[in-house]
Protein backbone atom coordinates (compact mmCIF):
# COMPACT_ATOMS: atom_id res chain seq x y z
CA UNK A 1 0.00 0.00 0.00
CA UNK A 2 2.80 2.31 1.01
CA UNK A 3 4.48 1.62 -2.70
CA UNK A 4 1.45 2.98 -4.19
CA UNK A 5 1.00 5.71 -2.58
CA UNK A 6 4.63 7.03 -2.83
CA UNK A 7 4.61 6.33 -6.83
CA UNK A 8 0.96 8.28 -7.00
CA UNK A 9 2.92 11.31 -4.97
CA UNK A 10 5.46 10.93 -7.66
CA UNK A 11 3.21 11.15 -10.58
CA UNK A 12 1.09 14.12 -8.77
CA UNK A 13 4.34 16.16 -8.82
CA UNK A 14 5.54 15.67 -11.98
CA UNK A 15 1.97 16.59 -13.25
CA UNK A 16 2.25 19.76 -11.07
CA UNK A 17 6.05 20.56 -12.78
CA UNK A 18 4.11 19.58 -16.35
CA UNK A 19 1.00 21.70 -15.78
CA UNK A 20 3.31 24.50 -14.95
CA UNK A 21 5.02 24.02 -18.77
CA UNK A 22 1.53 23.63 -20.50
CA UNK A 23 0.50 27.01 -18.80
CA UNK A 24 3.97 28.73 -19.73
CA UNK A 25 2.95 27.21 -22.85
CA UNK A 26 -0.93 28.27 -23.22
CA UNK A 27 0.68 31.89 -21.53
CA UNK A 28 2.78 32.19 -24.90
CA UNK A 29 0.65 31.12 -27.09
CA UNK A 30 -2.07 33.94 -25.79
CA UNK A 31 0.92 36.45 -26.08
CA UNK A 32 1.59 34.97 -30.22
CA UNK A 33 -2.13 35.84 -30.16
CA UNK A 34 -2.16 39.17 -28.85
CA UNK A 35 0.99 40.27 -30.96
CA UNK A 36 -0.96 38.69 -34.42
CA UNK A 37 -3.94 40.80 -33.40
CA UNK A 38 -1.28 43.87 -33.01
CA UNK A 39 0.50 43.38 -36.12
CA UNK A 40 -2.68 42.56 -37.94
CA UNK A 41 -4.04 46.34 -37.12
CA UNK A 42 -1.13 48.21 -37.73
CA UNK A 43 -0.60 46.66 -41.09
CA UNK A 44 -4.46 47.60 -41.78
CA UNK A 45 -3.73 51.01 -40.61
CA UNK A 46 -0.61 51.49 -42.81
CA UNK A 47 -2.42 50.28 -45.70
CA UNK A 48 -5.52 52.85 -44.84
CA UNK A 49 -3.42 55.79 -44.42
CA UNK A 50 -1.53 54.72 -48.03
CA UNK A 51 -5.04 54.65 -49.37
CA UNK A 52 -5.89 58.16 -48.27
CA UNK A 53 -2.60 59.30 -49.47
CA UNK A 54 -3.12 57.44 -52.76
CA UNK A 55 -6.44 59.41 -53.32
CA UNK A 56 -5.13 62.88 -52.11
CA UNK A 57 -2.49 62.18 -54.94
CA UNK A 58 -4.62 60.85 -57.45
CA UNK A 59 -4.55 64.24 -59.84
CA UNK A 60 -0.94 63.73 -59.53
CA UNK A 61 1.39 63.32 -62.48
CA UNK A 62 3.06 60.47 -61.56
CA UNK A 63 0.04 58.74 -59.86
CA UNK A 64 -0.27 56.33 -56.83
CA UNK A 65 2.41 55.89 -54.11
CA UNK A 66 3.61 52.70 -54.64
CA UNK A 67 6.64 50.43 -56.37
CA UNK A 68 6.38 52.82 -59.38
CA UNK A 69 6.93 56.03 -58.07
CA UNK A 70 9.74 55.98 -55.74
CA UNK A 71 13.26 56.02 -57.36
CA UNK A 72 14.53 52.97 -55.47
CA UNK A 73 17.90 55.38 -54.07
CA UNK A 74 17.24 54.71 -50.24
CA UNK A 75 18.48 51.02 -49.26
CA UNK A 76 17.30 51.33 -45.84
CA UNK A 77 17.92 51.75 -42.21
CA UNK A 78 18.36 48.84 -40.50
CA UNK A 79 18.78 45.00 -41.23
CA UNK A 80 17.73 41.63 -39.28
CA UNK A 81 20.46 39.76 -37.54
CA UNK A 82 19.49 36.30 -36.18
CA UNK A 83 21.46 35.36 -32.97
CA UNK A 84 22.55 31.07 -32.22
CA UNK A 85 19.06 30.91 -30.17
CA UNK A 86 17.06 31.89 -33.13
CA UNK A 87 15.80 35.11 -31.77
CA UNK A 88 15.52 37.87 -34.53
CA UNK A 89 16.68 41.34 -33.57
CA UNK A 90 16.78 44.85 -35.16
CA UNK A 91 20.52 45.69 -36.29
CA UNK A 92 21.13 48.91 -37.47
CA UNK A 93 23.17 49.75 -40.78
CA UNK A 94 26.32 51.34 -40.63
CA UNK A 95 26.82 54.85 -42.21
CA UNK A 96 29.50 54.53 -44.47
CA UNK A 97 32.78 57.07 -43.97
CA UNK A 98 33.49 59.71 -45.81
CA UNK A 99 36.58 61.39 -45.94
CA UNK A 100 36.31 65.20 -45.19
CA UNK A 101 38.01 68.17 -46.61
CA UNK A 102 39.36 68.93 -43.31
CA UNK A 103 40.62 65.38 -42.65
CA UNK A 104 43.22 65.48 -45.71
CA UNK A 105 46.67 64.86 -45.05
CA UNK A 106 49.11 67.35 -43.88
CA UNK A 107 51.37 67.77 -46.93
CA UNK A 108 48.01 67.98 -49.08
CA UNK A 109 46.62 70.64 -46.69
CA UNK A 110 50.35 72.86 -47.05
CA UNK A 111 50.00 71.95 -51.34
CA UNK A 112 46.56 73.52 -51.20
CA UNK A 113 47.48 76.56 -48.61
CA UNK A 114 48.97 78.26 -51.45
CA UNK A 115 46.09 78.03 -53.77
CA UNK A 116 43.61 78.50 -51.11
CA UNK A 117 45.82 82.14 -50.48
CA UNK A 118 44.27 82.87 -53.97
CA UNK A 119 40.99 82.18 -53.59
CA UNK A 120 38.26 83.75 -51.26
CA UNK A 121 38.79 82.11 -47.24
CA UNK A 122 35.21 82.08 -46.97
CA UNK A 123 34.25 79.80 -49.31
CA UNK A 124 34.17 76.26 -47.94
CA UNK A 125 32.77 72.99 -49.56
CA UNK A 126 29.65 72.51 -47.28
CA UNK A 127 28.88 68.57 -47.59
CA UNK A 128 25.03 68.05 -47.20
CA UNK A 129 24.11 64.95 -44.99
CA UNK A 130 21.92 62.29 -46.61
CA UNK A 131 18.83 62.27 -45.55
CA UNK A 132 17.87 58.71 -44.36
CA UNK A 133 13.86 59.20 -44.37
CA UNK A 134 13.07 57.87 -47.27
CA UNK A 135 9.47 59.41 -47.42
CA UNK A 136 12.02 62.56 -48.84
CA UNK A 137 12.02 60.75 -52.35
CA UNK A 138 7.92 61.64 -52.80
CA UNK A 139 8.18 65.61 -53.90
CA UNK A 140 11.02 66.02 -51.50
CA UNK A 141 9.47 65.66 -48.59
CA UNK A 142 7.61 69.16 -48.72
CA UNK A 143 4.16 68.17 -50.44
CA UNK A 144 3.97 64.73 -48.84
CA UNK A 145 0.46 64.56 -47.44
CA UNK A 146 -0.23 63.72 -43.52
CA UNK A 147 -1.49 60.38 -44.45
CA UNK A 148 1.89 59.09 -45.83
CA UNK A 149 3.36 59.82 -42.87
CA UNK A 150 1.02 57.73 -40.76
CA UNK A 151 1.55 55.15 -43.22
CA UNK A 152 4.89 55.47 -43.19
CA UNK A 153 4.91 55.04 -39.04
CA UNK A 154 2.30 52.56 -38.84
CA UNK A 155 4.69 49.99 -41.04
CA UNK A 156 7.91 51.25 -39.06
CA UNK A 157 6.07 50.21 -35.86
CA UNK A 158 5.21 46.38 -37.37
CA UNK A 159 8.96 46.25 -38.05
CA UNK A 160 9.27 45.78 -34.45
CA UNK A 161 6.04 44.09 -33.83
CA UNK A 162 6.99 41.32 -36.15
CA UNK A 163 10.22 40.59 -34.22
CA UNK A 164 8.33 40.53 -31.32
CA UNK A 165 6.52 37.56 -32.88
CA UNK A 166 9.09 36.08 -34.94
CA UNK A 167 11.03 35.57 -31.36
CA UNK A 168 7.60 34.49 -29.57
CA UNK A 169 7.27 31.46 -32.27
CA UNK A 170 10.70 30.53 -31.79
CA UNK A 171 10.31 30.09 -27.86
CA UNK A 172 6.56 28.62 -28.34
CA UNK A 173 8.13 25.58 -30.97
CA UNK A 174 11.35 25.63 -28.03
CA UNK A 175 8.65 24.85 -25.62
CA UNK A 176 6.78 22.38 -27.49
CA UNK A 177 10.13 20.50 -28.03
CA UNK A 178 10.65 20.43 -24.22
CA UNK A 179 7.09 18.96 -23.85
CA UNK A 180 7.75 16.59 -26.41
CA UNK A 181 11.20 15.15 -24.79
CA UNK A 182 9.56 14.63 -21.38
Amino acid sequence: MYHIAASTTHILTMTASADDEYVQLLAELSQYNMLLEQLQSTLAEGFINLGRANFHNKDSLRGRYGADYYDESFTGLFTAAIDKDNHVSKVAIPEPVQESSDEKSGAAKDDEKTTRQRKDKSVKSKEKPKNKDPIMMFAAGFSVPSSLRESQRNFKSSTAVMFDLINCRSDILKRIEQLKAE
